[in-house]
């Protein structure tokens, strides 16, 4: 083996010496095209970048005219509260018999208007009638018996006095006479329940009032106490609606509220209030007078109205004022003096009371903040705007 080795290329097998050469040659043509695709890419962007250049800039947007007022901040504002209620009658009873019997008679209907003491309804009392004159039948009887003894009792007592008739004979007749009007007394105790049971018998208005739900009918066999006809009072009608406790506190007997019922805005007083709170909805009931009302249905739903004030500053602005911020935030657009002239500026509020056409919202206003009334789709921040009206 010689000292000096042989080039190594020479000791490849000539095919795999083939693959080398072939190898190194297409790596120098890919680098070769590369380098060319790369000298085109920047030329071309050298190119585009003197042609943009040479283009004059557009001129600057027309500015957009708006209508702006200044804020106005209040230091508290009124809030309009409304809560449901319903109209009912100063009285309502459900009348029934205390005994009961066959119904004989009902002398009103079901929307019927009557008078206080109106005869209503009546049972059939012909058992009770006979009763009474079996009774008044025996109380004749009793006061002729009454009569004879009395007449007995005297001359009796003449006879003792003269010593005729004995004594014993006098005492029998005094104590005859006292038994018979005891009796007489029993009578008319038992003719005096018949004529409050035939008085009971019969169903009168306890005031003037319209009738409600006619239960039965002429015929019918009914028990004791059992409904025959409901009544409402035609007096003033009563709207009762119950407040939260704070607010139920504030309202005074005699107070003027306002009370929409059928789409009619109605006038009310309070009457009274309850001193407890209802279980279902944790409010206090309140009953107010509704004069206007009269020809309205017992039970019609209605809202009674209130306002009150709300201390916190802020100001009123219109709804389209406003528009819908990133994260549920609501923002205005402020217009805002700056070097080139007024321009829009961004500004985040706060809604603390909303009514059908304006909002009452807090933020943080510059002082002289003008603040653009519509439009704020059309916007964007910095924008260059002129007012409406501005020379």
């Amino acid at each position: 083996m010689s000292s000096a080795d042989p080039d190594p290329a020479a000791r490849l097998h000539p095919r795999l010496k083939h693959r080398v050469l072939i190898s190194i040659g297409t790596a120098a043509g890919t680098l070769t095209v590369a380098g060319l695709a790369a000298a085109l890419v920047w030329a071309g962007a050298q190119f585009l970048s003197a042609r943009a250049a040479a283009r004059p800039e557009p001129p600057p947007a027309p500015p957009v005219t708006v209508e702006a007022a200044p804020v106005v901040l209040q230091p508290d504002h009124e809030v309009t509260v409304t809560f449901t209620g319903r109209l009912e009658a100063p009285r309502r009873a459900e009348l029934g018999f205390e005994t009961g019997g066959t119904l004989a008679e009902i002398t009103a209907d079901e929307g019927d208007t009557v008078p206080e003491g109106t005869v209503l309804a009546r049972l059939d009392v012909r058992a009770l009638q006979a009763d009474q004159a079996g009774l008044e039948a025996a109380l004749t009887a009793i006061s002729a018996r009454i009569e004879l003894a009395e007449l007995t009792a005297a001359r009796t007592g003449a006879l003792a006095e003269r010593n005729i008739a004995s004594t014993q004979r006098a005492d029998e007749t005094r104590l005859t006479l006292a038994e018979l009007r005891a009796e007489g007394l029993r009578v008319e105790a038992a003719l005096l329940s018949l004529d409050v049971a035939l008085d009971k018998a019969v169903l009168r208005a306890p005031f003037a009032a319209r009738i409600g739900t006619r239960t039965f009918d002429e015929g019918v066999r009914i028990g004791a106490g059992q409904p025959v006809l409901t009544l409402f009072e035609t007096g003033v009608p009563l709207f009762r609606a119950g407040l939260p406790p704070d607010l139920a506190a504030t309202l005074t007997p005699g107070e003027t509220v306002t009370i929409d019922v059928g789409g009619r805005s109605l006038p009310a007083t309070v009457a009274r209030r309850r001193g407890d709170l209802d279980p279902a909805t944790r409010t206090i009931p309140i009953l107010f007078q509704l004069p206007g009302a009269d020809d309205m249905p017992e039970g019609k739903l209605g809202q009674l109205i209130l306002t009150r004030r709300v201390t916190g500053a802020g100001t009123w602005l219109p709804r389209e004022a406003l528009s819908e911020g990133p994260r549920g935030l609501w923002t205005v657009f402020l217009a805002v003096d700056t070097p080139e002239g007024l321009a829009t500026r961004r500004e985040a509020v706060e809604i603390l009371y909303a009514r059908t056409d304006r909002v009452f919202v807090r933020g943080a206003f510059p002082k002289g903040a003008q603040v653009v009334l519509s439009g704020p789709h059309r916007l964007a921040e910095g924008q260059a705007v002129v007012l409406a009206g501005a020379n």
